[in-house]
């Protein structure tokens, strides 16, 4: 049985594009991003909010089968594919994922892209999420032109020196991080899109000073948040595209 501390999502636009959800043995958070040309291909206002939603929900038909994380992933991909219309790669939606399942006596995770997960483990603070969208983001903001790179950098999705995230293909399938748990050994998890990551990188927190963090500022996660981004609106602390992005995080206790 998970046990709740945070869970919150927030976004400034129209269209939430991360999503999440928490069950009694399973909890994931997905952070989507539309194709380069922002098109409402699927007439609801945001494809991006649509790939999303449409995974979460084909992820959680299957999360109590037999199947392992990843086919589970592989079968969500296949049943969104025949849905939305033939287009390259640059103005597919895509999203990020972080996914956990509890078993009987193991804690099973999958993660594709920059969605973050830390386990609280019994002697160490594992952090898990792909590093190398921020290296090929960074290359972007040292740009005065960046849009050149940002598309180069929407076609290294999937491809070797590239970075990690699902999308209506199954490349991702074979980039994704993967990692098993003893349950006794896991004390908390916390699973979070990559702008209330922001909060750890703002306070310059190492990982086991960010977890003490959630566990202090249960209620206060969120503003604090803001209130550090809003402080850095010039984006100068941490180099960013924009003050704020969406915002996800679930934090609990098993």
């Amino acid at each position: 049985m998970l046990n709740p501390l945070i869970q919150e999502t927030y976004s400034e636009k129209q269209y939430n594009e991360d999503v999440f959800c928490l069950g009694s043995d399973y909890a994931m958070v997905l952070d989507g991003a539309s194709g380069l040309d922002k098109a409402n291909r699927m007439q609801t206002g945001s494809d991006a909010r649509w790939f999303v939603e449409q995974m979460m929900r084909a992820i959680q038909k299957n999360i109590h089968s037999n199947q392992t994380l990843k086919q589970i992933v592989k079968e969500a991909i296949q049943s969104l594919i025949p849905l939305y219309p033939i287009v390259e790669k640059q103005y597919m939606p895509s999203g990020c994922l972080s996914l956990i399942r509890c078993k009987e006596d193991t804690i099973e995770y999958i993660g594709f892209g920059d969605c973050v997960a830390l386990f609280e483990l019994k002697n160490e603070i594992l952090c898990l999420y792909d590093h190398n969208i921020e290296k090929l983001d960074n290359l972007a903001l040292q740009s005065k032109d960046p849009y050149p790179i940002l598309l180069e950098n929407r076609n290294l999705r999937n491809e070797p020196n590239g970075y990690c995230a699902l999308d209506l293909t199954f490349k991702s399938l074979d980039m994704c991080i993967e990692q098993t748990f003893k349950k006794e050994d896991v004390r908390s998890i916390a699973l979070m899109s990559d702008g209330f990551y922001q909060l750890k990188q703002l306070l310059q927190l190492d990982s086991s000073c960010f977890v003490q963090t959630l566990y202090e500022q249960k209620e206060k996660a969120l503003p604090l948040l803001y209130s550090l981004q809003e402080q850095d609106w010039p984006c100068q602390i941490l180099p960013r595209f924009k003050k704020r992005d969406d915002t996800t995080v679930l934090f609990f206790t098993l």
